[in-house]
């Protein structure tokens, strides 16, 4: 089963976390936030944020796809509104 997005999840029902991502996303620093599966590393300079495994010998490496996405497209998703997502909103990390 594929967990890319479960990240966004947790940021539903846990307003810390979902407060710790509007945070990264505004702030004009680099910061990374780690979840029990994912690391999440923002970059303020192309407005993006990695999503990948924890680590490289995390059990849900397999299960998460790494991604980039913009942080419009971030703010859609948490804010539910997948429709709106453009196609170069997010992309396969290579």
């Amino acid at each position: 089963m594929i967990k890319t997005y479960d990240f966004l999840l947790t940021a539903k029902r846990d307003k810390n976390f979902r407060a710790q991502m509007d945070e990264a996303v505004s702030s004009n620093t680099d910061c990374e936030i780690c979840t029990d599966m994912h690391r999440l590393t923002f970059s303020s300079k192309s407005q993006t944020v990695s999503v990948t495994a924890k680590s490289k010998t995390s059990p849900f490496k397999e299960n998460i796809i790494p991604k980039k996405i913009t942080y419009k497209a971030l703010i859609k998703m948490l804010d539910g509104d997948w429709n709106s997502i453009g196609p170069d909103d997010i992309t396969d990390l290579l």
